[in-house]
């Protein structure tokens, strides 16, 4: 969900029991804003999903992460070249995404679009994962899909496969590894190839080069990483 400045409508702002302030963000079904519950005086976010041709609507409060999505820290980081996330705080990124991917595998939904974009940062800086709009639901634990949905520098090589080849909850691993490759490197490990040669490289054993990038990742890390995208 990319950030924005808008103002909310009018008939956004008489969302009941909420205040609404800004617009926050949005994607491809919906926008986010932040607002004050107006029982509990909590600040939080709103995603919203409007009907041209209808009045009716529908919102979901979610928890507010005031500091925005994590691709925005890396385009930031990317702009002064020599800086870099600490190992420290990728990791406990890291833990708090694969925390949260455990949950919703409990659930049997696969997330399908990890990226930063889709990571998001409280004030307290803890990672929380965010737009479940790409994904799916299974019936059960066993059961693998075949719709493509996510973004594709960031798929695995079964979500890419022009085969129909079916893909299970493992997909969000690989995914979850290129992001961290990215936060730790400020680049994808893929670069911006199209998506057949993006496909052969992904399907090769890709070692990454974390340490050649950024001196201050230790070599477990950048093993794990591996580990996720060789998964």
């Amino acid at each position: 969900m990319s950030e924005s400045k808008k103002q909310p409508t009018q008939r956004e702002k008489k969302i009941s029991n909420y205040i609404v302030v800004q617009h926050v963000g949005h994607g491809g079904f919906s926008d986010a804003y932040s607002a004050i519950d107006k029982q509990t005086e909590e600040i939080v976010c709103l995603k919203y999903r409007g009907c041209i041709q209808s009045t009716k609507s529908k919102v979901i409060e979610f928890e507010l992460c005031q500091l925005g999505s994590l691709n925005h820290f890396i385009s930031q980081l990317q702009n002064h070249r020599k800086l870099y996330f600490t190992e420290d705080i990728i990791v406990d990124w890291m833990i708090e995404i694969l925390l949260a991917l455990q949950y919703i595998k409990q659930k049997n939904i696969i997330h399908g679009d990890i990226k930063p974009a889709n990571i998001f940062l409280t004030k307290d800086l803890h990672a929380k994962l965010g737009d479940f709009g790409s994904s799916i639901q299974l019936k059960n634990s066993s059961e693998k899909a075949k719709k493509r949905k996510g973004t594709e520098q960031y798929m695995s090589p079964e979500m890419l496969n022009e085969k129909g080849r079916k893909y299970d909850f493992k997909t969000d691993i690989w995914s979850l590894g290129v992001t961290i490759y990215e936060l730790c490197n400020l680049e994808r490990p893929f670069g911006e190839k199209d998506k057949s040669e993006q496909n052969k490289d992904k399907s090769k054993q890709h070692k990454t080069k974390s340490e050649q990038r950024n001196n201050i990742i230790n070599k477990p890390l950048s093993e794990r990483i591996s580990l996720y995208v060789n998964i």
